[in-house]
């Protein structure tokens, strides 16, 4: 652009591009702020992505136990067979008549079982006369089950139980009394042979 001076002598300015340019807004109003990796994070993204290789096999997990499952109809735990013993046989708990359940304690009067008494009956009575039998059985998760009852022989094992015990606290008694009624006898009988004989008249 010419431009005259005092001197009528014109000069030529030069104007740039730059003096043009709008002046940019230093303080960040109105611009949309974006995370822009820096050449680093971009060389370790790439390097990550590229090394990363998914067809790599891992080392195998053990696999995990399978769970429990459910028993074959008729089959019951020892721990599942106490709780079968504790309840009443008419189904009413208020009913406290010792022949409306299965187990009575002889102190306390409770008709709990524990599952621990079940289990000292398997161990204790496996190689006596009148086993508890249990079996190894198959759930339905295909886990082998031991000392597994059948619930209708473990029933009857356990009211045989009752019976003998009955039996045998009867013959205890009856030992018992026979035993106090014995030192009576004898004392009759010693009795009756220190009894004096009278005299005898002679015939004449």
């Amino acid at each position: 652009m010419a431009r005259r001076g005092r001197d009528n002598t014109v000069t030529e300015e030069t104007t740039t591009v730059e003096e043009f340019q709008p002046e940019l807004e230093v303080d960040g109003e109105g611009i949309e702020e974006v995370d822009v990796p820096a050449e680093d994070d971009e060389a370790e993204v790439i390097a990550s992505t590229e090394g990363s290789d998914t067809s790599e096999e891992k080392p195998a997990k053990e696999p995990a136990a399978p769970k429990r499952g459910d028993l074959p109809e008729g089959f019951i735990t020892p721990v599942a067979f106490a709780k079968v013993l504790s309840q009443p046989l008419d189904g009413n708990a208020e009913n406290l008549d010792p022949s409306n359940w299965r187990y009575t304690h002889s102190k306390s009067g409770d008709h709990v079982v524990a599952p621990q008494m079940v289990y000292s009956y398997i161990r204790s009575a496996k190689d006596g006369k009148n086993p508890l039998a249990t079996q190894t059985v198959t759930d339905s998760n295909g886990v082998q089950r031991e000392n597994i009852l059948v619930l209708a022989d473990a029933l009857a094992w356990w009211d045989a139980k009752a019976k003998r015990t009955a039996a045998s606290a009867e013959n205890a008694k009856a030992k018992a009394e026979k035993k106090a009624a014995k030192p009576e006898a004898t004392e009759t009988a010693s009795a009756t042979d220190a009894a004096p004989v009278g005299e005898v008249e002679e015939a004449e």
